[in-house]
C-alpha cells in the first residue's frame, strides 16, 4: 500500500508539474497573441491613415483637374473671341480700304 501511495503521489506530482508547464506555455501564448493583436491594430491604423491621406490627395487632385478643365474652357472661349475679333477687324480693314478707293 505504501509503495502504491508513493507511486500515486509521484504521478500526482508529475501531473501537477505538467499542468504548471502547460499553464506557463498558455500564458506565453496569450501574451504573444495579445502582442500580435496590438501590432495588428497599429498596422491597421497605419493603413487607414495612409488610405485617408491617399483619399485626401485623390480628392485634391480631382479638384485641381476640375479647376484646370475650367481654365482650359475659359482659354478656349477667349481664343474663340479673339478669333472673331480678328475676323471683324479684318472685315473692317477691308471695308475701309474699299471705301478709301
Amino acid at each position: 500500500i505504501a509503495k502504491l501511495e508513493a507511486k500515486h503521489l509521484k504521478q500526482v506530482n508529475e501531473l501537477k508539474a505538467h499542468i504548471r508547464e502547460v499553464e506557463a506555455r498558455e500564458a506565453e501564448v496569450k501574451e504573444r497573441a495579445k502582442k500580435a493583436e496590438t501590432e495588428a491594430a497599429e498596422y491597421k491604423n497605419k493603413v487607414r491613415t495612409h488610405a485617408d491621406r491617399a483619399t485626401g490627395q485623390s480628392a485634391a487632385a480631382a479638384a485641381i483637374k476640375e479647376q484646370v478643365k475650367k481654365e482650359e474652357e475659359k482659354v478656349a472661349e477667349l481664343k474663340e473671341k479673339l478669333s472673331r475679333e480678328k475676323a471683324l477687324r479684318k472685315d473692317a480693314d477691308k471695308e475701309r480700304r474699299e471705301t478709301a478707293q
